[in-house]
């Protein structure tokens, strides 16, 4: 109960903040507070998003991260993410995903991650662009940003255009990469890292078949 008196002062220091210092810090406490469904659902109802998806937009760096953060922490409950989808977070997440800050990247990869559970939403982060980015962070990013990405990218891969479109922008040599060669992280253990499986699945069976010999080998 404290926590969620907590989280209405909170939000009300994010809505009346009037410097760049007072923005951080309520942003940065606010992200803290999500701890789980019950914090993260108390944030959205108390009219945070439209707060976060500005700060995505025109933030200073350190606001992005931490609005991004928040956001990944509150994608986690799935009842908040249609009405975080209706605030308009997707388009200013993806066209954060292009950055070269490896903590903002990961937050959004997460979060992105988090709104790849249903067509609607899938459909938006298509429609956004969100899949040439997220390929070339298969390719470059660390293996932690990678694992992430895994995740999202196998999410969107139940769907037959999204497949494609992830063969179009060259995801298949760098899913081989790492079915091969990969950490851990990236090995194909289902119960570790069920995307891969996924993407096997898509190799094998949908996409340019002449790799299969590359997944024998």
């Amino acid at each position: 109960m404290v926590r969620l008196g907590a989280v209405a002062v909170v939000v009300m220091l994010l809505l009346r903040a009037k410097s760049v210092e007072q923005t951080t810090n309520a942003v940065r406490m606010l992200g803290r507070l999500a701890i789980d469904d019950t914090q993260s659902k108390q944030i959205t109802q108390q009219g945070s998003i439209p707060y976060l998806v500005a700060l995505l937009k025109t933030g200073t760096g350190d606001q992005k991260c931490w609005a991004a953060f928040t956001l990944r922490k509150v994608t986690a409950c799935e009842a908040n993410r249609d009405e975080i989808v209706r605030e308009g977070a997707i388009p200013p997440l993806v066209a954060l995903l292009r950055g070269l800050n490896e903590e903002l990247n990961t937050s959004v990869v997460r979060a992105l991650g988090n709104l790849t559970t249903t067509d609607a939403h899938r459909a938006e982060l298509s429609r956004e662009g969100a899949i040439p980015p997220l390929v070339e962070l298969l390719r470059k990013g660390s293996d932690e940003l990678k694992k992430h990405t895994l995740r999202a990218l196998g999410n969107l891969a139940t769907d037959d255009a999204y497949r494609a479109q992830m063969a179009q922008e060259k995801a298949i040599p760098a899913l081989i990469s790492l079915l091969r060669t990969g950490g851990e992280a990236h090995k194909p253990n289902a119960a570790r890292t069920p995307e891969l499986w996924k993407y096997r699945l898509f190799i094998d069976c949908k996409v340019l078949d002449e790799n299969n010999q590359l997944l024998q080998s």
